[in-house]
């Protein structure tokens, strides 16, 4: 299914990603409404959210799929496991694109660091003004979700750095 969705073209990713989001969007909103504004409500932020997440994704689909282009369809998964975590592969080829890809994923994180620190910080104060002045205790959700976010971007760099090392067998 990875290899499926990696390799399908950017409308079937908009196509699958809005419809489900608009089943969601339907079951989320509840059947107290009236049914015709749900969906209809639904079919439009399901394309709007297809078309955004099928564009955003683009760039990063093509260059995995540039690393994984010198490796077997059968051992993708192995090699995508690998630029992440899990063992080394033991094969040149797959070790080679298991590091090109983490490379890949590396830059592309490095790139937009800061602009993601800014949003996310953005976001952060905003969840504290809103705990402050709306006095609603679920605003600490998203205060605890944002910090995670800019945790799991910052542990992502670095699980990156020391995952390339590992694979370039300058870590032991």
């Amino acid at each position: 299914m990875q290899a499926f969705l990696l390799r399908a073209p950017s409308w079937v990713i908009g196509v699958l990603s809005g419809g489900l989001f608009a089943v969601l969007f339907v079951v989320a909103w509840g059947p107290d409404t009236r049914l015709g504004f749900v969906v209809i409500t639904a079919l439009v932020a399901g394309a709007i959210f297809g078309t955004t997440l099928a564009l955003a994704t683009r760039a990063s689909r093509r260059e995995q799929l540039r690393a994984l282009e010198e490796v077997p369809l059968a051992d993708w998964k192995a090699v995508r496991r690998a630029a992440w975590r899990g063992p080394v592969p033991a094969e040149p080829a797959s070790r080679a694109a298991a590091l090109d890809l983490a490379n890949r994923m590396f830059a592309r994180a490095h790139r937009f660091r800061i602009l993601i620190y800014i949003v996310f910080s953005v976001n952060l104060v905003l969840a504290i003004v809103q705990l402050v002045v709306n006095d609603q205790r679920w605003h600490i959700i998203t205060l605890v979700l944002w910090v995670i976010a800019l945790a799991s971007h910052w542990y992502s760099l670095r699980r990156l750095q020391t995952r390339i090392a590992l694979l370039d067998g300058r870590a032991t």
